[in-house]
Formats: C-alpha cells, sequence, structure tokens
C-alpha cells in the first residue's frame, strides 16, 4: 500500500522553502540600509553626547559658582558670622564639598586674610598665609574683577590631579576657590560605560583635563593635535570622521562658553559595525541555499498534489446530478482521502434525508392545525392561498375551500372600515419584499367582528420571492381588555392633571421619577420624557439642606411615618430658583408602593413674607428713632409699645409701661378723665384727636405735651387700638408765658427773644436731623458693615494665597484698600457714636497711669515730639471706652494739623493734665497751623468738616462723651501758632 503524507505538511514544507527567499531578500536589504541609518545617525548622536556632556560640565562648573556665591554672601553678612569664626567656617565648608581643594579670602592688596584648607594641606596654613596672589595667572588674566572669572588649569598641589581656580569680588577684596576637577573624569567614566564612545574634556590651550580613562587625565595630553579639537577652541562645534593609530573614529567637538574649554567624542567606527557586517554575509548565504531547495520541493509537490484533486472533483460531480453509487480509491494524501470518505457519508445522508422529509411533510400539516392561530399560504406571484390551517371554521366559521378557491376571499371578510388601508398596507410590505405585522377587522359568518393580528413573512429562493406565510391571531378578547384599560387610565389622567399642584410619584427606594402631571411640566418647565429623566439635584438648589441627602432622609421620614410636609428651595429647568411647599405620602399605586409628593408653588408667599418683615423692621427703625415719643394703645388703653424717646421723655422704660395703663403713671386723676374721653373719641373712628395736657415723668416732674392721637385698625378696617404721637413742649410754652409776661416791654426784648426762638428752632432743627441721620446710621451701619466685611476677608485672602513676588508688585494697591477699609470702618463708628447715646459703664479711673496706657497704646508718626505732663495725681469716675474714645478723637486731629505744619520746625504735641477749680482737665497742645474764627464758630456743628474725608463729627462725638460724664471740651487756638484742647472732668461726677 502507497504510504500516505499529510497534505497540511507538504504544503507547510512547500510554503515555508518558497517563503524564506523573499524574507532573506528583505533582511539583506533590511541590513544594508540599517548600516547606512547607522552612519548617518552615528555622527548625529555624537554631536548630541558631546553638547549633553557640555551642558553637564556647565551645570557642574555653574554649581561650584554658586556654592562660592554663598560663601560669599555668608561672608558679606556680618551678623551670621563672627570675625573669628571665618575660617572655621571656610574650612568646614571645603571639608563637606565635594568640589573644593582651598577657599581664600583676600584684601585689596591680594593678601590672604581669611583661608579654609583641606584636611591634607591643613598643616601647611602658616605657610599659605603668606603667598600674595597679586602675580597669580587669574589676576594677571583679569586684571579688574567684576564678576565671576575661571583661571586656566593646572596641576593640584594637593591631589596631582587638574585643577581650576574660581574668582569672585567681594565689597573689599576676592573670594578665590581652588576646585578639583577629578569629578569630570568620573562623571565622563560614566558615559564611556553605556555609550561604547571615548570621551575628554580639554582646556584652552588644549591640555587634557578630564577623560573617560582617568589615567589619561592626569597625564595632561595634549590634544590640540586634532583638528577638531581646534576648529571647537576656535568657536566652531565639528563632526567629522578622522585616522588615529590605524583606526577610523568619528569625531565630534563643542565649545564651553562659560569656560573656553572645548569637549571631545570619538566612536571606532569597526566596533560599532562590526555586527551587522557579519548579518549581511550571513544572510547571503542562507539566501542561495534557500532559493535551490524551495525551486526543486514546489515543483515535485504540485505534480503529486493536483492529480488526485481533479479525481475527486468528476466525482462530486456526479453526485450532484444524482448519482450516489460514488467510490474513491486512495490518494495518498490523508485530508483527500478524508475528503472523499466525508463525500461519501454526506451521499447517503441525502438519501436518507429524502425519504424523512416525505414522510415528515404529514407530520407539519398536523401540527401546523394545531396551532392556536390561521397559518396560511399564499403564492407570490398569483397571490392564490395553497395553504390555510383549520383554526379558520373556529375563528370565522369558514371552511378552508372558501379559501383555497377563491383568491378575494380574505379581502372581502375585511371589516369595510378597515378593508381599504390594510389591503394596501399589506401589498406595499410584500412588494418591498419585507416582513410585517398588522391588526385588522374581519366579519365572521356569523355576522361577528373579530380582529385579528397577521404575521407576515416573505420567503425567498435564490433571491426571488416565491411565497408568503402567515399566522393570524384572534385578539379580540385583549382588544376589549385594552379599550376598558384605556378608558381607566384615561379616567386617572383627568383626575392626575386636573389639580394645579405638581405632583411627582417616585420609587420609594431610589428616589427615581416614575410619574408626573401637567402642573409639574409647567411649574419646572420639562416636558414628560425629560421629567421622568431628572434627579433629585436636578429640581432642587443641591446644596445643604436643599440636596439629594436632604431629600432622601424627607422621603424615609414619609416612609417611616407616613407622612411629611416642609419647605423646599427648587429649581426650574431655566435655572430659576424658587420657592416650594412639599406634601410626601407613602401610597399604593396598583400592586407597587410608591412616595406621592405634591408640590405646592410658594414663591409669592415667601416673597409677601419677606416684604412684611422688612416693612416691620423699617418701621421698627422708624419708631426707634424719629424725633417724637411714639406708643400704641390697645382697645382698654393699656401700653402695648412705647418708643426709646418715650422713655427718655417720661423716664419709665418700656419694660415698666407694656401692659399697664397711662393713668397713674404719666397721667394724674384730674387729667385722665378728659384723656380717656378723646380717646373713647378714636375708637369710635375719629380719624385725628389732638390735645395738650400737663403730664408727670417718672421722677415727679410735671412738663407740658402735645398729643396726637389717630385710631389703629385691622385688615377688617375694624378699631383695634390708638396710634399715639407726644412731644414735650415745656420749655415752648415757657417761652409763650414768658412772652406773655413781656409783653409790654416787647420793643426792648424783641431782639434777644427773636434769637433765642431761632436758636431753639435750630435746635428743634437739628434734633429732627439728628433723628433722621439716627435712622440713616443704623441702615447704613448694617448694609455697609457687611460688604467692608466681605472685603476685608477678600483682601486677607489675596495676601494668603498670592506668591512672594506677586505680593510684593500688589503691596502698595492692598495697603491701600485695606486703609480705606478701616476709614470707612471708623466714619460709621463716628455716626453710630454721635447718633446713638450709650448708657456709661463709671469705673474708679486714676487719670494719670489711663492717660498713660492710652498714649503707649496709640502709633505715633515719625518726627512728632511728644511731651507728657501729669500734674494732676487724681481719681474720677469715669468710663474708661467712652473717655478713651474722646481723648483719641481729640490726639488724632491734633496729628491731622501737624500733617498740614510748613513752618519747617518740628512738629510738638503736648499732653496736660491739671486740677482746675472742682475739674480734672486734660489738655492736648499741639504746635500745627491753627484754627480761624470762621471754623472756631462751626467747630461744633455736626457734619461740619475742613478735611477732604471723614464725616465732620469726630468733635461733637467729643463734646457729646464729655457732657454725658457732665463735664465739657473748650477750644482755645492762634492761627500760625497752634491750638489747645480742654477736656474738663467734674471730680464729683458719679454715673447714674
Amino acid at each position: 500500500m502507497k504510504r500516505r503524507i499529510s497534505l497540511k505538511r507538504a504544503l507547510t514544507l512547500n510554503f515555508l522553502l518558497v517563503g524564506i527567499v523573499p524574507i532573506l531578500v528583505f533582511g539583506f536589504v533590511a541590513v544594508t540600509l540599517l548600516e547606512n541609518r547607522l552612519l548617518e545617525g552615528l555622527e548625529e548622536r555624537n554631536q548630541l553626547l558631546a553638547r549633553d556632556i557640555g551642558e553637564e560640565t556647565e551645570q557642574f562648573l555653574s554649581e561650584i559658582r554658586l556654592d562660592l556665591q554663598l560663601v560669599g554672601k555668608v561672608y558679606a553678612d556680618r551678623q551670621i558670622l563672627k570675625p573669628g569664626a571665618i575660617d572655621r567656617y571656610l574650612e568646614q565648608t571645603v571639608q563637606n564639598s565635594q568640589f573644593f581643594e582651598s577657599i581664600y579670602i583676600l584684601d585689596r592688596n591680594y593678601k590672604i586674610v581669611n583661608l579654609g584648607l583641606d584636611l591634607q594641606a591643613a598643616s601647611r596654613r602658616e605657610d599659605y598665609k603668606q603667598i600674595n596672589f597679586s602675580s597669580h595667572a587669574l589676576f594677571r588674566k583679569v586684571r579688574e574683577m567684576k564678576r565671576p572669572s575661571w583661571s586656566d588649569t593646572f596641576v593640584s598641589p594637593v591631589t596631582g590631579e587638574p585643577a581650576v581656580m574660581l574668582g569672585l569680588p567681594l565689597a573689599d577684596g576676592f573670594l578665590l576657590g581652588d576646585i578639583s576637577l577629578g569629578r569630570l573624569s568620573q562623571f565622563l567614566l560614566l558615559y564611556s560605560q553605556g555609550a561604547k564612545a571615548e570621551f575628554a574634556i580639554v582646556d584652552r590651550n588644549g591640555m587634557l583635563i578630564a577623560h573617560s580613562n582617568a589615567e589619561l587625565a592626569i597625564q595632561r595630553i595634549n590634544f590640540s593635535f586634532h583638528p577638531e579639537v581646534e576648529s571647537a577652541l576656535a568657536g566652531k562645534d565639528i563632526t567629522v570622521k578622522g585616522q588615529h593609530h590605524g583606526l577610523t573614529y568619528i569625531e565630534s567637538a563643542v565649545r564651553l562658553p562659560v569656560t573656553g574649554w572645548a569637549v571631545w567624542v570619538g566612536v571606532d567606527m569597526e566596533t560599532v559595525t562590526a555586527p551587522l557586517r557579519n548579518l549581511r554575509n550571513l544572510l547571503v548565504a542562507f539566501m542561495a541555499l534557500g532559493v535551490a531547495l524551495a525551486g526543486t520541493v514546489a515543483l515535485r509537490s504540485a505534480r503529486r498534489l493536483l492529480s488526485p484533486l481533479a479525481i475527486l472533483g468528476e466525482g462530486v460531480e456526479q453526485i450532484g446530478k444524482g448519482n450516489y453509487d460514488f467510490r474513491h480509491q486512495s490518494s495518498g494524501y490523508k485530508e483527500i482521502d478524508r475528503l472523499a470518505e466525508k463525500i461519501t457519508d454526506m451521499t447517503q445522508d441525502i438519501e436518507d434525508r429524502e425519504t424523512s422529509i416525505l414522510a415528515s411533510e404529514s407530520r407539519f400539516r398536523d401540527l401546523v392545525n394545531s396551532i392556536d392561530g390561521i397559518v396560511w399560504e399564499r403564492n407570490y406571484a398569483t397571490r392564490k392561498f395553497s395553504f390555510v390551517s383549520r383554526k379558520t371554521e373556529d375563528f370565522l366559521g369558514f371552511p378552508v375551500e372558501s379559501w383555497l378557491n377563491d383568491p378575494e376571499f380574505w379581502a372581502n371578510q375585511l371589516h369595510p372600515e378597515d378593508r381599504e388601508t390594510t389591503i394596501s398596507y399589506c401589498r406595499l410590505m410584500v412588494e418591498q419584499g419585507r416582513d410585517h405585522g398588522c391588526e385588522y377587522r374581519m366579519v365572521a359568518a356569523d355576522g361577528r367582528t373579530v380582529w385579528m393580528k397577521d404575521l407576515v413573512r416573505v420567503v425567498y429562493e435564490n433571491d426571488n420571492p416565491v411565497s408568503i406565510l402567515g399566522v393570524m391571531i384572534n385578539i379580540t378578547r385583549q382588544k376589549e381588555l385594552d379599550e376598558e384599560l384605556l378608558r381607566s387610565e384615561q379616567n386617572y389622567r383627568e383626575i392626575f392633571n386636573a389639580t394645579g399642584d405638581a405632583i411627582f410619584i417616585h420609587d420609594i427606594h431610589t428616589g427615581q421619577i416614575k410619574d408626573v402631571n401637567r402642573a409639574m411640566l409647567e411649574m419646572y418647565g420639562y416636558t414628560f420624557d425629560e421629567a421622568l429623566q431628572q434627579q433629585i439635584n436636578d429640581l432642587s438648589l443641591g446644596s445643604s439642606p436643599y440636596s439629594a441627602k436632604e431629600a432622601r432622609a424627607r422621603i424615609r421620614q414619609a416612609y417611616e411615618q407616613g407622612e411629611a410636609v416642609f419647605e423646599w428651595y427648587a429649581r426650574r429647568k431655566s435655572g430659576e430658583l424658587f420657592w416650594t411647599e412639599v406634601s410626601l405620602r407613602r401610597a399604593m399605586i396598583g400592586d407597587v408602593e410608591r412616595t406621592l409628593a405634591v408640590v405646592r408653588d410658594i414663591t409669592d408667599r415667601k416673597l409677601a413674607e419677606e416684604q412684611l418683615k422688612e416693612v416691620n423692621e423699617r418701621l421698627q427703625l422708624l419708631i426707634d428713632y424719629m424725633p417724637m415719643g411714639c406708643m400704641v394703645l390697645s382697645s382698654r388703653f393699656t401700653v402695648d409699645l412705647w418708643n426709646p424717646v418715650a422713655e427718655k421723655m417720661f423716664g419709665f422704660t418700656q419694660e415698666e409701661m407694656l401692659g399697664q395703663s397711662m393713668r397713674g403713671r404719666i397721667l394724674d386723676d384730674e387729667v385722665w378723665p378728659m384723656v380717656e374721653g378723646l380717646l373713647q373719641q378714636n375708637m369710635a373712628g375719629d380719624m385725628l384727636v389732638r390735645s395738650e395736657n400737663a403730664n408727670l415723668t417718672k421722677d415727679g416732674r410735671k412738663i407740658i405735651c402735645d398729643w396726637v392721637n389717630t385710631p389703629l385698625k385691622d385688615s377688617r378696617g375694624k378699631v383695634v387700638g390708638v396710634i399715639s404721637m407726644v412731644q414735650d413742649v415745656t420749655e415752648r410754652k415757657a417761652f409763650e408765658e414768658e412772652l406773655h409776661r413781656y409783653r409790654q416791654h416787647l420793643e426792648e426784648l424783641v431782639a434777644q427773644r427773636t434769637i433765642e426762638l431761632e436758636k431753639a428752632q435750630d435746635e428743634l432743627v437739628q434734633s429732627e436731623r439728628l433723628a433722621v441721620l439716627g435712622q440713616l446710621t443704623a441702615t447704613v451701619s448694617h448694609e455697609i458693615r457687611n460688604p467692608l466685611g466681605t472685603v476685608s476677608n477678600a483682601l486677607y485672602l489675596l495676601r494668603e494665597t498670592m506668591g512672594h513676588d506677586q505680593l510684593q508688585r500688589l503691596q502698595r494697591p492692598l495697603e491701600l484698600a485695606e486703609r480705606n477699609v478701616q476709614r470707612c470702618d471708623g466714619i460709621i463708628s463716628e455716626l453710630l457714636d454721635f447718633s446713638k447715646r450709650r448708657e456709661l459703664q463709671t469705673v474708679s479711673l486714676d487719670i494719670n497711669a489711663w492717660l498713660t496706657s492710652v498714649l503707649d497704646e496709640m502709633p505715633w508718626p515719625e518726627g512728632v515730639r511728644l511731651d507728657v505732663s501729669l500734674g494732676a495725681n487724681l481719681t474720677v469716675q469715669a468710663d474708661p471706652d467712652r473717655l478713651r474714645r474722646a481723648l483719641i478723637n481729640t490726639i488724632s486731629n491734633a496729628l491731622h494739623a501737624l500733617e498740614e505744619k510748613d513752618d519747617g520746625g518740628q512738629p510738638h504735641l503736648e499732653a496736660i493734665t491739671r486740677k482746675a477749680d472742682d475739674c480734672c482737665e486734660i489738655l492736648i497742645r499741639d504746635n500745627g497751623p491753627g484754627i480761624s474764627e470762621e471754623v472756631m464758630e462751626r467747630i461744633f456743628e455736626p457734619m461740619f468738616s475742613t478735611k477732604n474725608f471723614g464725616v465732620g463729627l469726630g468733635v461733637p462725638v467729643i463734646r457729646n462723651i464729655l457732657e454725658d460724664h457732665g463735664g465739657s471740651v473748650r477750644y482755645e487756638s492762634q492761627v500760625g501758632v497752634g491750638t489747645t484742647v480742654f477736656l474738663s472732668l467734674p471730680l464729683s461726677f458719679l454715673a447714674e
């Protein structure tokens, strides 16, 4: 029997031999190109290596220069080193340094002042100190040293290795450092280990100072015979091929700009290209052998393979014609023989299947007739039914023969309303060859309307449609259920969308939105599909306490307690934020437990609440700072409101009067019946009732007051109380009585009384102005101090976050901004101090000790001389903080006046304490420009100032504070000489 081999093996061997030839040819070409590319890249790499080493060398020398400059800075700063510690510092620097062999500090005569030596040369310290460096090569090279200078290289007497000296100028001499260049050879050795090249560094004279072979560096070989080194020393970087000692080198040289040295890199070409030459020769030999072997094997394999394949092809052709008596003889190839066996088995299988198909057809028809649907088949070309299952008799009551005999039977039984659209749609889908499904109504044999769902498929053979298959399913019951469900859904939607509140239905566990009503879409601005995709954070402020975390906590609360109602800050699709009231409930929807959220827009309500709060605050400010007494009386005439002016006028506090009747407190029994009658008129609806009567104060005084009463009504117009406005007119009545008594002498007194009336009028106007100022100040202090605090915090953050360089550039603008913030805050404090009198917190003060502490705390400008004379060893009762404010205002005004002094004399300020009569006086005297008479007349006038900043309340605040203490303030000034301020405190003053 002929021995068989594997077809895979034969083909594999053949293709391997044929494939080797192009691979070898490609390898040969690649090696040749690689060799050329290597030679091209070698010159570039050499040049880059030389530059890299040059940069590293420059960095090496730069580090040395920086270290020596640091020594120079330490030496120059006399606060760091004492004179006796300089030598020890220099020695420590040399011993800790990897570069320096010695460090010298010379004076201007080039003699050594301080010296630091290596341990090896420490014993020769005295010898070194005798050296005069005036003839040193470094100073011959650099006559006048103004910047770091390098000497030529030399052999170190300490290590015997190449060295160089670096010199730096000092304010009183020079700083020199001897640097060993031995580390450069170690550095080049590291480069040579990975680069297979030689590296060298030569000085300006061409002498070798560092080499990848350290022994050559010590020999100080002259490298100037290399043309490329000579070119680099002349300032031209170069890369060339050169012959040295019978070898070909690629050499590169570059110049170091700082020192004028040169870096040389050389690579042996034979060593680099030897592996490529060997590989190329080996590839040529393999290529010749592979060509011969591949050709022989390919010819034999092709001849042997084609013969059995041709015989097998003839046998397959006979099987295709229906001749199943196929027999195949062995070919000698495993794969071809196995293929023949498979073809024989396939022939038998085809015979068996033809027999079984005929038997299965009968079973298939029975199976189709058992399907719960009308299975049908039509010819594609004629549209005639070729098969219809027996279910047609159950569904529609028509026999199968009705379908098979009449091609138009199906179309005729369609419901008249569905016939045209159904036929058009099905015809279009079939003509396009697309599978489809449709729903329509048919009329049964007994007249019933039956809903059918038809699933249709077009069958193709050889890409041509041959038949149409389909299944009709009775969906009448399903349609009835769908219609009932649709009616229920419509009813639910009408109720769901009828409410004006937004409604959300959430998953109780994940919080995902499952459904929303129309009001939600209108309120938030989303479409229905968009709303279902939103998360809780998208519909909320997104930050605490209105974030998803808090919302999930509310949902859990509703789940555990059944209900949760709260206010929520919501967000529309446009980004607008608005207030809502949310009611969460746990609810069963179908068979699923959900969270039902009902959301109501309460933006208008919140706005109204804010507006009401703002109105109440303004009303309270108006009541507190109005210049008249104000009180609100209930329907029983008890006090519900009592403003500060009423407290001051009658002496009773608000706590003492709230809920109490005015009878027996500010109205005696004689006046009360008349006042009660007037109040009854208000309660009866009279809009304005005015009276003038006597009233009592807490301390028993009797004053005359002018009363204006109006009714207080609620929102329904019902009178619920009385608002009373009262003004003390005792002084005015006294003036009127006095005028009446002196009516006979009107001509003599008219001028005096006119002045007094004008003064009273001015005081009244001033009082009203101050009341308005008080109201304005309260508002300003609230509205301005908050932004000032924000600005101050922002300036602090700027200082903390800016870099040093930025801070230096912006230092002055930042200081200007901070100073103006402080100035604005000071203005607000002055307004508050002046507009609102504070209750004094008095203690016993040693006036001399207190004055000394205040002066010590104050910052004093340069050039101002301060003299203090403490002549009063007295103790007074005073509020230290309020009195301190008065003193600081006085001194600040004096310092501002001294800033305007232009006569060339030294600014001078005196602080004096003394006893005058029964008072303790504090005198603040300056030698400034003085105060003119016009200004002196208005100096105590509020809001008057001669400066271009401030509000003009400094002096009025001083007077208020001193008067609150029972004292006074007095100014004496002479233009061109100076000003003296007298602050007087009574020794007998006791604060209430």
